[in-house]
This record gives C-alpha cells, sequence and structure tokens, in this order.
C-alpha cells in the first residue's frame, strides 16, 4: 500500500467529516442530452448516464414514438476527485451507484467564499440550465443589426447563470451568489465582466446545437459513497452535442469539467478521474482497453453477438450483430505547472475493476474505504500492487509493471488486449485517470473528454484504428469549433451546397414556393459583413471574395416573415 497511514486514519477521518458535513439532500432532477444521434441522461451531480436503475446513453438515438428498442451503450459513469492536505490527510469524492440509494458524495450547487454551502442554496441549483445554438444564433442577429436586443428572449438565455445576470431571479426564483466567482461561461460583448443578455451577452456553448450547465460540488454533506474526507471542491460542467452531417461529430457527447479548490488549503497528488460502468448492451460480454497515445479508452464485444444466447439479454435490449465500439476520449487532462511550464497530463493510468460477484483476484474488487479509491486512481489495485503487462494484468512477478491494462487494438494478435488474452466473462468497470498535480487554495483545473462511437464494427476481436481517426477529429473540433467543416447547423427547410465551400455556394429553399427575402451574413464575432435585400427568389448564391477562412452565421428572412439562422463555412 503506498499511503497504509491512511488506514490508520479512517475512523477519525469518518468523525472530522461527519462533524464538517452541510445539511443537504439528495439532487433528484435529471436532464437529457438529445442534440444528435446520442441521448444521455445526467444528474445534477457527478453521476451520469443512468436514470438511477436503467443505463441511458442510448446510442444510437432511437425517435420518439418509433417502436423500436433503445440500446445503452453505457451503464453508469462520474467522477472521482482525490488530494492529499499538508498534514498528510487523504481527501476523496468519488461517484459510483449512489445516486440511486442515497450514499453520494457529491451535491448540487456553489460553494460560497469560505468553502461551504447551505441546505437552501443545495436544492435551488438541484436543476440543470439549458443553451440551444439556434436560440443564440437569433439573439446575436438581433444584436448585430443595430445593437439593441429588440425580440424575445428565451429564458434559455435571459436567465443564464453567468456571472451577475440582473434577469436570474426573475427567472429563476432565486438569486445568483453575491460574489464574483465565475459561473456558467458566457460571450461578453462590452467586456465588463458582467452577464447582460439584454446588451447582447449570451452563453458560450462552443457554437454547440446543444447545451447544459450545472454546478455542484462536495462538501454538502457526508461522503456516503467513499468514506473520503470532503476536499471542499466546486465543480461547473458543461455537456453539450453537435447536430451534424459529419458522422463522428453527430455520434459524440463532450463534456468540460471545472474543478475548483475553495477548501483553503493548499493540496498535493490531485487526481481526477472518469469512472464507467461500460455496458454495452448486454453487461455480460463487454471488452475494454485503451490506446495510451491517443488518450482513448474504449469497450467492445468478445464476440459477434452481443448477448448471452445469440442476441438475448433477459430483459436488457442489445445491438445483437450490428455491434459498436464505444470510446472515452480525454480531450483535455490535468496540467502540471512544475517549473512554470504548463503540461497536459492526459491519461496517466487505465485500470480496471469487477463486481463482488464471483470470485475475482484480491484487490481487483469494488473500492471500499477511500484509500481503495485512491490507489485505483493513481493506476494500482486496491492492496497497492502494480498493473503488469499481459493476462488479466494481475501482479505476477515477472510481468513487466505498467500504467495501462489492455493497451493495444484488439485487432493486434501480437498485442496485449483482453482480446488476445481471452479472459472470462465478467461485469467490468473502468478507470481513466489523470494526474498527479498540486492544487493552492482558489486553483482551478479543468478535465474534458467526450463519448465517442463507431457503429456496427467485425467483430471479435474488432479493429479500432477507425475509432482512433474519430477520436482525431473530435479532439480537432474541441480545440477549434470555427476551423472545422464537421460543424454545419443550418434550417432544415433549407439546402446549403457546398457547404463548406471555397468560391461559392447556393441556398436555396427545399420548397420551390419559399422564396428568399433577405440575408445578413456575420463573422463568428458579430460583425456584419454580408448584407442582401430584395432578393424575393428561391435561392441565393454567395460568392467568397474577400472572405476570409471560418465560419459565419447567417440571418434569413423569407418573404412569409420567418427568420432562419445557420452556419456557414469558408475553407
Amino acid at each position: 500500500m503506498k499511503y497504509p497511514k491512511y488506514y490508520l486514519l479512517f475512523f477519525s477521518i469518518l468523525i472530522s467529516k461527519q462533524l464538517n458535513a452541510q445539511d443537504c439532500e439528495l439532487a433528484t432532477s435529471q436532464v437529457e442530452l438529445n442534440a444528435n444521434d446520442v441521448k444521455a441522461n445526467f444528474f445534477p451531480s457527478g453521476s451520469w448516464w443512468w436514470d438511477g436503475s436503467d443505463g441511458k446513453y442510448i446510442y444510437p438515438s432511437v425517435p420518439e414514438g418509433s417502436g423500436l428498442p433503445e440500446v445503452s451503450a453505457i451503464f453508469a459513469g462520474g467522477l472521482w476527485i482525490s488530494g492529499v492536505d499538508e498534514a498528510g490527510n487523504l481527501k476523496l469524492a468519488a461517484s459510483t451507484y449512489g445516486q440511486s440509494n442515497g450514499r453520494t458524495d457529491y451535491y448540487s450547487g456553489p460553494l460560497d467564499e469560505n468553502g461551504t454551502i447551505d441546505e437552501t442554496t443545495c436544492a435551488n441549483y438541484d436543476k440543470f440550465f439549458g443553451a440551444n445554438g439556434q436560440e443564440i444564433n437569433t439573439h446575436i442577429t438581433d444584436f448585430q443589426d443595430n445593437g439593441l436586443i429588440d425580440g424575445f428572449v428565451p429564458n434559455s438565455i435571459l436567465g443564464w447563470p453567468g456571472v451577475g445576470n440582473p434577469n436570474f431571479s426573475a427567472v429563476h426564483g432565486f438569486e445568483l451568489p453575491n460574489n464574483s466567482s465565475p459561473l456558467a461561461p458566457f460571450v461578453d460583448q462590452n467586456n465588463n465582466g458582467i452577464y447582460e443578455p439584454m446588451q447582447g451577452d449570451y452563453p458560450d456553448i462552443k457554437l454547440a446545437d446543444q447545451a447544459i450547465w450545472w454546478v455542484f460540488n462536495d462538501n454538502g454533506g457526508p461522503h456516503m459513497q467513499s468514506q473520503g474526507m470532503p476536499l471542499g471542491f466546486e465543480f461547473q460542467m458543461l455537456a453539450y452535442a453537435y447536430n451534424s452531417a459529419e458522422p463522428a461529430i453527430n455520434d459524440a457527447t463532450y463534456y468540460d469539467i471545472k474543478m475548483i479548490n475553495k477548501s483553503g488549503e493548499y493540496l498535493m497528488d490531485v487526481y481526477a478521474s472518469i469512472w464507467l460502468d461500460p455496458d454495452l448492451g448486454c453487461y455480460e460480454d463487454d471488452y475494454i482497453g485503451c490506446i495510451p497515445d491517443e488518450n482513448l479508452a474504449f469497450v467492445y464485444n468478445m464476440d459477434e453477438f452481443d448477448g448471452k444466447n445469440g442476441c438475448d439479454c433477459g430483459q436488457v435490449n442489445t445491438y445483437c450483430e450490428e455491434i459498436p465500439v464505444v470510446g472515452i476520449k480525454l480531450l483535455k487532462g490535468m496540467t502540471s505547472f512544475e517549473n512554470g511550464n504548463a503540461q497536459d497530463l492526459g491519461m496517466t493510468s487505465f485500470i480496471y475493476y469487477i463486481n463482488g460477484l464471483g470470485t475475482p483476484q484480491p484487490g481487483t474488487s469494488d473500492p471500499l474505504s477511500a484509500p481503495d479509491f485512491y490507489n485505483f486512481m493513481q493506476g494500482m489495485w486496491t492492496n497497492g500492487t502494480n498493473i503488469t503487462y499481459g493476462g488479466a494484468g494481475y501482479y505476477s512477478p515477472v510481468g513487466e509493471i505498467t500504467n495501462f491494462a489492455f493497451p493495444d487494438n484488439p485487432s493486434d494478435t501480437a498485442g496485449w488486449s483482453m482480446c488476445t488474452a481471452n479472459l472470462a466473462v465478467a461485469d467490468r468497470r473502468m478507470l481513466i485517470n489523470s494526474g498527479p498535480v498540486d492544487m493552492s487554495a482558489g486553483a482551478v483545473q479543468q478535465l474534458s473528454f467526450a463519448v465517442i462511437a463507431q457503429p456496427n464494427v467485425p467483430h471479435p476481436c474488432p479493429d479500432i484504428s477507425g475509432l482512433i481517426e474519430i477520436g482525431n477529429t473530435v479532439q480537432e473540433v474541441f480545440e477549434d469549433p470555427t476551423s472545422t467543416s464537421n460543424i454545419i447547423y443550418n434550417n432544415n427547410l433549407l439546402t446549403i451546397q457546398p457547404n463548406p465551400f471555397s468560391e461559392q455556394t447556393t441556398i436555396t429553399f427545399n420548397e420551390s414556393s419559399e422564396q428568399i427575402q433577405s440575408l445578413n451574413l456575420y463573422a463568428i464575432d458579430g460583425k456584419l459583413v454580408r448584407n442582401y435585400h430584395n432578393i424575393n427568389t428561391n435561392s441565393l448564391t454567395i460568392n467568397r471574395a474577400d472572405l476570409r477562412s471560418g465560419m459565419y452565421v447567417y440571418s434569413l428572412i423569407a418573404t412569409n416573415g420567418e427568420v432562419m439562422t445557420g452556419k456557414i463555412v469558408v475553407e
């Protein structure tokens, strides 16, 4: 065990933790991200992709009322965070299945400047704040034509929890925190640091079609999941998705987690982890793996049929013979600032464990105490031994020590994967870890990742090269949404061809009876670059001329008065 003294401190930790506990209740609200070919469910805490009883990361999405079965690719996920204070005390919060039975480490709402929170604030923030790309485009267009907001402003924009929003309490019935601590991200038109939607400000959702923001903490009550001491952290999470013609983007969901140390203490050896129970359809026949150089972990099926007997898995819907490969792409890991240089640590270890059923090897089963969780986060088994290369990765006196279990493409017969190891059926959970870093009081770290998918990949031992390429495309959009043609969202009544374009493009109504009256074209910063009036035809051709490469937003008014907005990309 790397930190055996933590076991000696365990009972004093529990006593101290209870004395410091607040009065918050378990968060109960739920919301669904559903902008593209994924439907993903969330609680307003560190628990994701399930509803408390069933997996709800539905891929591919099934239209409402179609009668088709929904298949979940992930049963549940969550955030783990840990650190050690200057006195040597381990502090840790984790999420697994406690959301369904009250054994939680996370509570809704922002912490105050002293790192505390009251029951009322927790209850107020047991909710989500959603934003819609189409509404934001309309808001941008409204402001840019004359510097005023003349039209209707939806509550998603009017009540966005940006710092100082004067309209927030009228929309939500309670006040924003009375401090300057940053909350939900927004575009500040006059750079005064205050969110003022009636002055043209709007939610910054990275040009996505849909985004959901929420705030939670680990100091609103006792840590009944991990039994760890609270860190005193606030977490601000943004989940977002793009409805794109590019399958890689249309099959992906994105996540940013801002982690703020409000404890007033200096914390060392801080790790952050993404935990998953990756039930790819049927929960009894999944394999997992990772590609360290790509910051990618993935789940696939152990054979050519998703199910126990052919395609059957009892009450659980399966992918049958059309099985996807689903990945977690770590887009931004913890950042180390040693020697004045910022370094993205990426994925520093990948490990798994097996539920307590059966007879798993010692150290490879469910974590039961904070030191157990912490060892997993460091890429070790709960008994303090390291992963060793080959087989199940469990300790062997001859195996080479490694930080990454199953680090090769399953199709590589010479590599180490669960496929080449031919491991037995088990219900496995997995952890993508990043760290360690140090965090002073008030320090901020961001962890960003995406869930990606490649449909209908031949099994068994699938080649995940295509998933790696998908991950690269998703990374490109994360780093610069305006520079890629993968984000193209336009009104479904229109056809824009080609898009992106290099010389010219034509916007055409799909119905010949519809006509364009006028069109304004704006740069992504809101500056008007083209203006077309009295067109009164079914289509409009836009020549590039002096337009620079990048993304542009158009606002089209039809002859029937309908306003349509969307995006055009110049190569």
